[in-house]
Order: C-alpha cells, then structure tokens, then sequence
C-alpha cells in the first residue's frame, strides 16, 4: 500500500481488502503501525464509536511509538496538535458548539453570491487562453481568497498559508522538523491575528470569535481548523471532481444538459473519488469489535472513507460514477459528532465552479492523457495536483 499505483488509482487495493482483510494491520510509509478498516458499515461504525478516542493529549504514549507520523503530531504546539479533529466530549462539544454559531448554515447560503463573484471573476482572469492548469489556477484560488476573506486575512498572506498547511496535511511525506515547524509557524501567524484584532476589530470570523468564551489557544485552535480544512480539501475535492467528469464524458454531457443536477451531482463526485482519503487518528479506549476483528486496547485506527464509498453492499454498481444516483449516505464528509464543519461551504464552491466551468467553456477537455495526471497524497488527503486542460 501507499506506493505510486495505490496513490493514482487505490480502488483496486480497497476491493481486495473488502473482501478478504476488512480489517488488517499494516505500516505507515513513516512506519506507524495502524489498523486499516475499509468496509462501509465498520467505518460509519466507527466514525460514531465513542470506544475509538481521538483525544491526542490522551495518547501521547501510543503516538510517541508510532515512527514519524507519531513524532509529528507530538512535535506541534498544542494549540494546533489538540483541535476539534483532535480532542473527545465534552470539549470537542463546547467548541464545536461555538465555531457552528459563528458559522452557521444561513451563513453559508448568503455567501454564495460572493463564491459566484470569485469564480466569475478567476475564469475571467484565464479567458482567451488556449491551455490552463484548473488545479493550480483555478481550483486552489477559490477556497483560499474565500478562506482570507472570511477570516479577514491579507490575501498577500495566502502563499505562505497554503505552505503551512500544506505541509501540515502531509506528515506521511514530509520530516518531523518540517512538521513541527509549519506548526509552529501557523501559531505564531494566527496569535498575531488574534492580536491585532483585539485592538481593532473588523468583519470577520476572527472578530465573532472574539466575543466567545475562548481561551487563546481554543481560538488559535478553531482558526487553524478553518485555515486548513478551508485550503487543501475543497481544492482537492474541486480538483479531483472535473477528473473524474473528464473521464466520464457521458455524465459530463448530461450535467451540461441538466444544470439542476448540479447539488446531486457533487454528492456523488464526493462519493466517487473524495479528497479526505482516510479519517484521523483514532484510539482504542478498550477492545473494539469489527465484525470477526477484534481491535486490541492503546491501538491506532484509521477508517478509510474512500473505501468505504465504493462499498458494493452499500452502493450498487459503487465503480460506475451515476450524477443521478441518490447518495445521502456517503461517508465523504464522515459522519457523527465530527462530521465536517466545512461541508456546505464545500458543497457551495464545488456546484458554483463546476457549474460556471462547464457553462463557460463548453468545449473544455483534459491536454494530456489522463495517466500523466500528477497527484498529491498524504495518510489523510488526495486529489490531483495539476489538470492541464484545453479551454475551447
């Protein structure tokens, strides 16, 4: 596993590990020693076990054994190691109670007409040129101007925070000393922010957050959460979505004729290929059964969502890309108490810059062959790195 050939293409791999290893033991390319669940019922199972910890304070024994990726983590500063993705009840409950009153669904839907303005506004940027890199150019500026524009951040700032964030999603293929520093690094940022707005507060997310019962590192916490969340994974779902519609010329041709599709049709390219590949860290608490497995106490877990999307016994057909299909239970956003905080701001960005992309440039398709599409892994995250396309 985690070779090339997994990272282009890992439905194989899951298919085989469905039916004959459900629930194996295997190593991290950095050599953490985890057990891999892949089926659908297991893995929402265990999204919603309270058995399966992610307090990381809690584990620091079994992450301090755990080769690289383990050291990483412990290399971060708290306020970034220990997050909503990171802690059990009650606190993940307090905070997250909190970051969803600051950023509620109503607020999402108001913010649509300025996601149409952004796209508008990228498309227009590269129009009359013959040959684009969506990824780069398209697909990873959306969700970073948004992300500064909501937190209120300089968008001179957006290279550097990408950076951090980046590498902070990549712990399987960068070193301890570049984890630990990016951490460091988007600290330091982020309690410069909360600094300046507390002598001057502004329109933003960080000024709401300001009138919370939040200690500092609580609000550094909650803001790196959004900064990346908000960055890698929407560009990666974005991204990885046209590929797929590229590979299936025929559900592309009907998303044009049938733009209604559109909020479907990105439940379904979250289901087919989404950018979240495995969820968190997990810890067994105690003795947890999957199936006929039996998962020891003070061992790592991880819960593959991309397998478990393309489950048979849940999806029929689940290889065939259906932008029709009825899907409102993919496991791409996860599911229970830490389902994604971004998932309708997601949603959001992926219908506006699909649907602008394909109405704009109708005669769109891909400029190389679809195996020299170079893509980005990590233990947590995948999606295409570059999409080379032809505009007209």
């Amino acid at each position: 596993m985690f070779d090339p050939a997994f990272v282009r293409d890992p439905h194989p791999t899951y298919a085989r590990l469905r039916e004959t290893a459900p629930v194996c033991a295997t190593v991290t390319p950095n050599g953490m020693r985890v057990w891999l669940v892949t089926r659908y019922t297991d893995v929402r199972a265990g999204l919603a076990d309270p058995r399966l910890s992610k307090d990381v304070v809690a584990a620091r024994d079994i992450l301090g054994d755990g080769g690289d990726e383990g050291k990483a983590l412990l290399a971060l500063p708290p306020s970034i190691a220990v997050n909503l993705l990171s802690m059990d009840a009650p606190e993940h409950a307090r905070l997250r109670k909190i970051a969803t009153a600051a950023f509620p669904t109503r607020r999402v839907r108001q913010l649509r007409p300025r996601v149409t303005e952004i796209v508008d506004s990228l498309l227009t940027s590269v129009a009359g040129r013959d040959r684009i890199d969506l990824v780069t150019e398209i697909a990873r500026p959306l969700p970073i101007l948004l992300m500064c524009e909501l937190l209120g951040l300089p968008v001179a700032d957006a290279d550097r925070l990408r950076g951090w964030t980046e590498t902070l999603v990549s712990m399987s293929t960068r070193s301890v000393a570049e984890y630990g520093a990016a951490g460091h690094a988007l600290h330091d940022y982020l309690t410069g922010v909360i600094a300046d707005r507390r002598v001057s507060r502004g329109d933003d997310l960080v000024s709401d957050l300001l009138d919370e019962d939040l200690s500092e590192p609580d609000l550094v916490s909650l803001l790196a959460v959004m900064v990346i969340g908000g960055f890698e994974t929407t560009a990666n779902l974005v991204g990885t979505a046209l590929l797929a519609l590229f590979d299936h010329p025929g559900q592309l041709a009907l998303l044009r004729e049938n733009p209604s599709l559109l909020p479907n049709a990105v439940e379904e390219l979250v289901r087919f290929d989404g950018p979240v590949h495995m969820g968190t860290f997990r810890y067994t608490r105690e003795d947890v059964d999957f199936g006929v497995t039996t998962v020891p106490a003070g061992e790592v877990v991880m819960l593959s969502l991309l397998s478990a999307n393309r489950d048979e016994r849940q999806f029929a057909d689940a290889d065939r890309l259906d932008l029709s299909r009825v899907v409102g239970s993919h496991l791409g956003f996860g599911h229970g108490v830490h389902y994604c905080l971004g998932a309708a701001l997601a949603r959001v960005e992926c219908e506006e810059m699909l649907g602008a992309l394909i109405s704009r440039f109708p005669s769109m398709r891909l400029a190389v062959p679809p195996d020299e599409i170079p893509w980005q892994f990590t233990l947590l995250t995948r999606g295409v790195d570059r999409l080379p396309v032809v505009l007209s």
